[in-house]
């Protein structure tokens, strides 16, 4: 996991660990597994991997085997329990996941306790499971939904309203060729179809959905976007926005005009922006939440000046018109690797219009997660906590954030696709055990981040290890050995035991000459003592020039737990093809999670 490393001074500067009425203005609930990060399945704006009910905090992850766990904990300091959703008899979920970043999951817990999950689709029959019982997330029923369109679903998103009646908004189809539906669960009842929201299939479209929320006033409100068939992300125009008094049977535009279902593309009174059909900037499925005035608000990437470069903006109705503020300078470009993750937003109790987001790669904001306070004419930009998830994006435990003013969410690392390793990435391998926890915000607190008062989750780096300049690996160590037997290794020592630890190799090297199959191979490995050995991080040398190449933060998949029990981790290197490789320099650097983090 690329994970901003701060020094103890840095982490000494940044401020006090402020206490309030709910503890901890930021805290990082780590569960005890470790998860894939080949793809962004466990972390989309679309997702909810995240869930509460009341002080039991529900998370659900693919681990890295494909396996859904879904974990729950007790709040503050209570054990977390596990159960493997593959082992509900019949595999309704059809696990493990399937490799691909739109295969999502979203829990919610319902106002009876049952906790519902539906998981594991991109255009697929639908897949769905209920716990048995309130709160058990040992026993498990799969009674289906409706049974009605829904053999080719996608994007699953549930929202309560304070009655407790449960929606579930998906989409039928497949991008360039969709419909939006919503379904309808009353408290004790059975799922019904309310029928299709929005058509992108008459006219070869896809609409693709904001955040579905349910605002403060028991009103239903959902923002879409618009892509042709055939089109990418740059191909995705246009911003509508409806919402619901009834729970779902009639909807209207902002300012009260009936708005006839399905919604079209060409719909004009329902639409908050218009852009130009191709490069607009847009990002499908970005932030909508609304304020405590009934006004909505969206954030969302546009395209802007004359280069043009792809930027967070706030859209929201001010009670007369819709606004449209840039809120991000990132001067970034219009690639797909450039783009910063979807924009989450959020509307506290307090008042204040928040936006989530990070910048993999790009601006003075890249390697954190962050908030953006937009509520005033000057947006302000925090850090909420010292972690770099690269492609990871944010996503919101619902029931928190009206129930209890936090804001919650998954925070990891990923890479964006399995197909598409992110330029810097050297290996998709590197990204087969990454790390996952439950980031918790509390709103009320929001000025303290800002001022950066509150001490963050960050990562303490508590060890380095470097090589001797130019060390050569002979054509003969064509299996997995010590770079050089006089390399030196790190060893865990107290204030490393029980914390969750990470390593990163950072390294210049070449070959003798380049040809096909000739390589330098290097890795990570640990030791556990009276326990087992991993290799992990790969970087691949296959150039006679000196090249730089680095992995990214890994997690140690064991914990040092004591005296005789500690880890060993050093760099391996092999051979392949016959060639002789040169190690110019090496760094391997050790990590340890650091500020209000709790196991």
């Amino acid at each position: 996991m690329d994970i901003l490393a701060i020094d103890e001074a840095a982490a000494d500067a940044a401020a006090k660990f402020t206490l309030g009425k709910k503890a901890h203005a930021v805290r990082l609930d780590v569960p005890p597994t470790l998860v894939s990060g080949q793809t962004r399945y466990n972390a989309t704006s679309y997702g909810q991997p995240v869930a509460s009910d009341g002080n039991d905090l529900y998370f659900a992850i693919y681990s890295t085997t494909g396996a859904l766990i879904i974990h729950k904990r007790t709040l503050p300091l209570g054990s977390w329990s596990t159960f493997d959703l593959g082992t509900i008899s019949g595999n309704p979920l059809v696990l493990p996941v399937d490799t691909d970043s739109h295969n999502t999951v979203s829990i919610f817990v319902d106002a009876q306790g049952y906790i519902h999950v539906a998981a594991n689709m991109h255009g697929d029959v639908m897949r769905y499971v209920r716990s048995t019982n309130p709160r058990d997330i040992t026993a498990w029923t799969a009674p289906g939904v409706t049974g009605s369109v829904e053999t080719q679903v996608t994007y699953p998103r549930f929202a309560m309203h304070p009655d407790g009646t449960l929606f579930l908004l998906y989409r039928d189809g497949a991008s360039g060729m969709g419909d939006l539906y919503l379904n309808r669960k009353n408290v004790g009842g059975a799922w019904t179809q309310l029928g299709k929201i929005a058509d992108g299939k008459t006219t070869s479209e896809n609409p693709y959905e904001t955040r579905f929320v349910v605002d403060r006033f028991g009103r239903l409100n959902i923002g879409i976007t618009w892509r042709p068939n055939g089109g990418d992300h740059n191909t995705n125009a246009d911003v509508h926005f409806i919402r619901s008094d009834d729970k779902g049977a009639t909807w209207k535009s902002v300012n009260g005009t009936a708005v006839a279902l399905p919604l079209l593309h060409a719909n004009s009174s329902a639409r908050a922006l218009a852009t130009a059909a191709t490069n607009s900037g847009i990002i499908n499925q970005f932030g909508l939440d609304v304020d405590t005035q009934g006004r909505p608000h969206m954030a969302l990437t546009l395209a802007d000046g004359t280069t043009p470069d792809r930027n967070v903006h706030h859209l929201w109705w001010n009670g007369a018109a819709w606004v449209n503020d840039q809120v991000t300078n990132l001067g970034n470009g219009m690639g797909y690797n450039e783009i910063p993750t979807r924009p989450v937003m959020i509307c506290s109790d307090n008042g204040r219009a928040l936006i989530a987001y990070s910048s993999p790669r790009w601006g003075s904001t890249i390697g954190t997660f962050r908030m953006i306070d937009v509520t005033e004419s000057v947006p302000v930009d925090f850090p909420i906590a010292l972690l770099d998830g690269r492609d990871a994006e944010l996503s919101i435990d619902e029931r928190a954030l009206r129930e209890k003013n936090i804001y919650r969410t998954i925070v990891t690392a990923a890479n964006g696709e399995v197909t598409a390793v992110g330029p810097e990435y050297n290996d998709i391998n590197n990204w087969n055990t990454q790390f996952a926890a439950v980031l918790s915000v509390d709103l009320d607190l929001v000025s303290e981040l800002a001022q950066r008062k509150v001490r963050l989750p960050a990562l303490e780096i508590i060890g380095t290890v470097s090589l001797p300049e130019n060390l050569s690996v002979p054509s003969t160590q064509t299996a997995d050995a010590l770079i050089s037997t006089s390399a030196p290794a790190f060893v865990t020592a107290r204030d490393a035991r029980g914390r969750r630890l990470f390593a990163q190799v950072s390294m210049r090297a070449r070959i003798d000459t380049a040809g096909s199959g000739r390589a330098l191979v290097v890795m990570v490995r640990e030791v556990k003592q009276g326990g087992s050995s991993r290799n992990f991080g790969t970087l691949t040398f296959t150039g006679a020039s000196t090249s730089i190449a680095q992995t990214p933060w890994m997690p140690i998949s064991q914990l040092a737990t004591g005296a005789n029990a500690d880890i060993f981790v050093d760099q391996l290197a092999k051979i392949t093809g016959g060639a002789v490789g040169t190690v110019s320099a090496s760094s391997l650097r050790i990590g340890a999670l650091d500020g209000p983090v709790f196991y």
